[in-house]
């Protein structure tokens, strides 16, 4: 404030019009860098959203791939369950019809004590098996 000076730095600056001249200069090439920088970005940018596309698109197909086979899998062991249930009928009816009634009778009975041992010890591998930990559990 001493010595009436209104300058906020406390000093008179003369600007030459040369040094406007180059600060526009220097303004427009900044500018120009800059819209450059965000024209490279954007291309980045869609490229990385074109390469997330084809990264999902991808894992769809494998997703796809993965439900046909497991598909297949479950039709493949139905099919083989009703073929073995078909043979074991069949074999139960001609050792009926050729009076086998004791023989079928013990099959009969072997095939309930594995069934039964097999659903028993499915049974308790399942009570007996760590439980997964959630993840929003942890948090």
């Amino acid at each position: 404030m001493a010595g009436g000076n209104n300058n906020q730095t406390g000093r008179d600056v003369a600007l030459k019009p040369e040094t406007f001249e180059k600060f526009i200069e220097l303004q427009t090439r900044e500018q120009g860098l800059r819209q450059q920088e965000l024209t490279i970005r954007a291309k980045e940018l869609e490229h990385q959203a074109k390469h997330a596309g084809e990264m999902l698109a991808a894992q769809e197909r494998d997703l796809e791939k993965d439900r046909g086979h497991s598909r297949s899998m479950t039709k493949m062991k139905f099919i083989f369950a009703g073929a073995v249930i078909i043979l074991v009928l069949v074999f139960t009816y001609l050792a009926l019809k050729m009076n086998k009634d004791a023989f079928v009778m013990e099959a009969l009975k072997l095939a309930f004590a594995f069934f039964a041992g097999g659903a028993g010890g499915y049974g308790a591998a399942k009570v007996s098996a760590p439980k997964p930990k959630s993840e929003s559990s942890d948090s």
